[in-house]
């Protein structure tokens, strides 16, 4: 809070009152309180009506991730034909964190996070297949501003002849400031790999499997991948993610009565479609919870802005006009995955992943006020056994090696897993999984081959550049 002589302020909101070298708490005059120091408070996943903008703060930082779609229930049949699994929910919209001046504000604000829908079932008779429910969405509003991080759709009960209808991802939207968000993806159906969400949302579950009226199989399906992990197998949860991180999907469940079925990871994640049955009863995956976080403060945030370059071959980046001498930037680089080894008559080995190099650069230093960045990305490698290409940033002399090797066995492609420079950690993309399955951008290794398959391609690079005012 600020303390004001007559009109003008003497301790000006941000700032502090020392004895000596200590930060003071307070100031009384005699039994008094005339000033006291702002107490930063973070609000999370905590559900407000009309609250109180903190007296003092300057704004606030916002984090929202809706609630993950409710898997679909399979059909319970009397005999093993005509029973389809039920699809996957939908996964949640994200609201990357972003700043509220106090200017935009009005006195008060309301804060809600979405919760996951509900999962489906089969009936306890012979019947369609019961549909999860939507999750919710998580929701910022104060004054003019309104900010939405939608929650996945649930998925439909399977019928006889159709698997129902995917959950749908859910969306965002930011009115009265300016944001940046990623929409959820999908749910899967049967015999179809259930979409990945490459653009930093929350992913959708697998879809359950069932039969046909040909008494054919019809596969169940793993959860789909975020940038950030790798979805549910069959069967299993989609892994939960560190606070305030999207999650992927659950695995669908297989054929047959209380088969294991995979819940959507936190936070926001759908669930995984259930399996048909013809006697007892099997329960879809339930979508994850959201994630909200109001953070208050009174110190006013520096410059930083990250920017991202995803497509293979040449890029150049232009240092900001808000960035001066001594301000930094991150570069990091991710190289272009292995594509997979045929086998050459048995099955084939996955590709390895690509690799991160990263470096901090100071303005002024490495490169001038306004300079340049450039280099290239590298492609991922073709279909049997082409090499990942390099990324690299020539203007400093930073590479990030492709990969040249197959992984040292099975059919999976490697995956580069996370890299964290200075606090912020940037994701690679999943190798493929199953045989002739591409990886996943950035710099995923494609699986390998059936015993008469390609193998699948690696995937392309990937350049972050985070300038930051210090």
């Amino acid at each position: 809070m600020a303390l004001y002589v007559g009109g003008v302020p003497i301790i000006p909101a941000g700032s502090g009152v020392y004895i000596g070298d200590q930060l003071a708490s307070a100031v009384y005059l005699g039994t008094q309180l005339i000033w006291e120091r702002f107490s930063e408070t973070h609000i999370e996943n905590t559900d407000l009506s009309d609250a109180p903008v903190p007296e003092g703060a300057s704004g606030c930082w916002v984090t929202l991730i809706g609630g993950g779609g409710g898997g679909g229930g399979g059909r319970r049949g009397a005999t093993d034909t005509s029973r389809r699994g039920g699809p996957g929910g939908g996964g949640a919209a994200v609201i990357v964190r972003v700043w509220i001046p106090a200017a935009l504000l009005g006195p008060t604000y309301s804060v809600s996070r979405g919760f996951g829908g509900s999962a489906g079932n089969t009936p306890s008779s012979t019947g369609n297949g019961i549909a999860g429910t939507d999750g919710g969405a998580s929701v910022f509003t104060s004054g003019d501003v309104m900010l939405t991080a939608g929650g996945g759709g649930g998925a439909t009960g399977a019928t006889s002849t159709a698997n129902g209808t995917v959950g749908a991802g859910g969306t965002w939207s930011a009115t009265g400031v300016t944001a940046t968000g990623a929409n959820g993806t999908a749910g899967g159906q049967y015999n179809s790999t259930t979409p990945n969400n490459t653009a930093g949302g929350a992913a959708g579950g697998g879809a359950g499997a069932g039969f046909n009226s040909s008494n054919l199989t019809l596969a169940a399906r793993a959860g789909g991948d975020t940038i950030y992990a790798s979805g549910g197998a069959i069967g299993t949860n989609g892994p939960d993610q560190s606070t305030g991180v999207p999650g992927s999907g659950g695995g669908g469940a297989n054929n047959g009565s209380s088969q294991s079925v995979g819940r959507g990871g936190l936070y926001g994640g759908g669930g995984g479609g259930a399996g048909s049955t013809t006697g007892g009863s099997n329960t879809a995956g339930v979508g994850a919870d959201g994630y909200s976080l109001v953070e208050w403060t009174d110190q006013n945030p520096s410059y930083s802005h990250t920017d991202i370059f995803n497509t293979p071959g040449a890029w150049s980046w232009i240092a900001p006009p808000e960035l001066a001498a001594g301000d930094r930037v991150d570069v990091i680089l991710c190289s272009g995955g292995r594509g997979g080894w045929s086998g050459s008559g048995s099955p084939g080995i996955g590709g390895q992943a690509g690799t991160f190099a990263h470096a901090t650069i100071t303005i002024g230093t490495e490169i001038g006020v306004g300079g340049t960045l450039s280099g290239s990305i590298g492609s991922g490698g073709s279909a049997n056994d082409g090499n990942g290409g390099n990324t690299t940033c020539t203007t400093i002399g930073l590479t990030a090696l492709g990969a040249t090797a197959r992984m040292p066995s099975g059919i999976p492609g490697g995956t580069p897993g996370t890299v964290k420079v200075n606090g912020i950690t940037y994701g690679g993309g999943s190798g493929g999984q199953s045989y002739d399955d591409p990886g996943r951008a950035p710099g995923g290794g494609g699986a390998g081959g059936s015993v008469f398959g390609n193998g699948g391609a690696g995937a392309g690079g990937k350049v972050w550049i985070r300038a930051y005012q210090v």
